[in-house]
């Protein structure tokens, strides 16, 4: 008897067909697929079901529901429902309610981030049984997801977590507002562009000055008691505020960075999301101990399973050269401009990725490309940055671009609750979950050159 394999062909490859769903919603949309009419005997809930006093304006509805949420007016909440990947519950934003996120998603200055992509010119790692002769060609940006869809994400995670541990409304709604806009001061390109000129394009050094130049400070004050200046140093990660702000953002990137590029290609952040399909219920393990100001987590597991998909998102994706290939093209090409003075920081700021490659191709005609490949460009990995500096002077007009990765902080000092003590993950685990952590970290950094084959 053969096994049944649930795969999809889409672009040319197979995808598995429940990916990133709830363990008991693939199963109930298993067991229904073929069936006639299925979607109409499915069942039907009034939204009113998952409302909650604790967070009135979020709405946790159920990951392994079947059918459809209908609102007030028997209507479909469809795309109004917000997946969130490899949880056990999906989101959903009550505007009606007049609060922080009525007031969020209304905003024009959080209203641009739907205009640069989170992951810009990042491709999916090549498959290792591709032919290398065989070249792979993108329509960048490859994946959907935005700034937009990050920061909300990251703004509704704050405020579950907040709500649950007992900060009430008022309390929660600046610390929310600032998870919300971390990201406002993104420049068009995102991190492409960032690395440009970090001291005077980066998000954090800019927070203060798009809010001023919105006019809002007085608003946000008088209706959320927001302080900007506060705001801009939690964002940076500083105290309580900041560092809950860390945890979302990341728990909202890894589960949407990863939903995508495992649809995208087989590797190991597909097998272990496939392995562990729940893994970011981890955002209902945190806890703030409000005398001493600190955040842990109540599960060590779940907490060391989520550190590990990050750690497998930043060695397969995020920090594998070959994804970052063609990351650096969108840098070269903005550069120029931006030396010259024909792209400021102000238009960087204001604008989105739109107006950026329109600009581009306005200036450079037939030469700035928005279908890249990857395969176009060859690259090698040194120890040191002399080999590096060497092994680019020998190759002379074919050097294409240099990068050094220093690797990324694993997370193993995040406090976790253990023997009735709080203290460092690192000091629950086992000596060879450490060793894996940190073979992970040491396998990305390098000296990288990146060059042309021919020439």
């Amino acid at each position: 008897m053969h096994k049944r394999v649930d795969y999809l062909m889409i672009s040319g490859s197979y995808v598995p067909r429940f990916f990133g769903l709830h363990p008991g919603l693939a199963r109930k949309q298993r067991k229904n697929s073929g069936r006639l009419f299925s979607a109409y005997s499915a069942e039907s809930v009034s939204l009113k079901k998952f409302f909650s006093p604790l967070h009135p304006e979020i709405y946790l509805i159920p990951g392994d529901m079947f059918g459809e949420v209908r609102d007030e007016f028997g209507e479909n909440i469809g795309f109004e429902r917000m997946n969130f990947p490899f949880s056990s519950y999906d989101f959903f934003i009550d505007e009606d309610a007049k609060g922080a996120f009525e007031y969020i998603k209304h905003s024009p200055l959080f209203f641009r981030l739907g205009q640069i992509p989170q992951l810009c010119y990042l491709v999916p790692p090549r498959q290792t049984t591709s032919r290398r002769n065989e070249n792979i060609w993108y329509l960048a940006p490859l994946f959907p997801h935005t700034r937009w869809l990050h920061s909300l994400l990251t703004g509704i995670l704050a405020e579950l977590i907040l709500a649950r541990n007992g900060f009430s409304a008022k309390e929660r709604a600046p610390f929310v507002l600032a998870a919300a806009f971390h990201d406002i001061a993104m420049p068009a390109g995102g991190d492409s562009i960032v690395r440009i000129d970090k001291k005077n394009l980066h998000e954090e050094n800019n927070f203060l000055w798009v809010l001023r130049r919105e006019g809002v400070l007085e608003e946000l004050e008088k209706k959320f008691n927001f302080d900007a200046v506060k705001a801009e140093r939690w964002i940076r990660g500083q105290e309580m505020p900041g560092k809950l702000i860390d945890i979302a953002d990341k728990m909202s990137y890894v589960a949407m960075d990863c939903y995508y590029v495992g649809l995208n290609q087989k590797g190991m952040i597909r097998k272990f999301c496939q392995k562990n399909p729940l893994v970011m219920d981890v955002w209902q393990d945190v806890r703030i101990d409000k005398k001493s100001q600190q955040i842990y987590f109540e599960s060590a597991e779940r907490l060391y399973r989520f550190l590990l998909l990050r750690a497998y998102e930043h060695s397969e994706f995020l920090l594998n050269p070959y994804s970052r290939s063609m990351d650096f093209y969108l840098t070269k090409m903005t550069k120029v401009l931006y030396n010259k003075g024909l792209i400021s920081r102000e238009d960087l700021l204001i604008y989105g990725n739109s107006w950026l490659e329109g600009k581009l191709q306005q200036i450079f005609p037939g030469n700035f490309k928005t279908i890249i490949c990857p395969d176009e460009l060859r690259w090698r990995k040194f120890s040191t940055e002399n080999e590096q500096l060497v092994f680019a002077k020998r190759i002379g007009s074919r050097l294409d671009h240099l990068d050094n990765i220093k690797g990324f902080n694993p997370g193993l000092d995040w406090l976790v609750k253990s023997g009735g003590e709080i203290t460092p993950l690192i000091n629950t685990l086992k000596p060879s979950q450490v060793e894996k952590m940190r073979k992970i970290v040491a396998s990305t950094k390098g000296y990288y050159v990146y060059y042309n084959p021919d020439g």
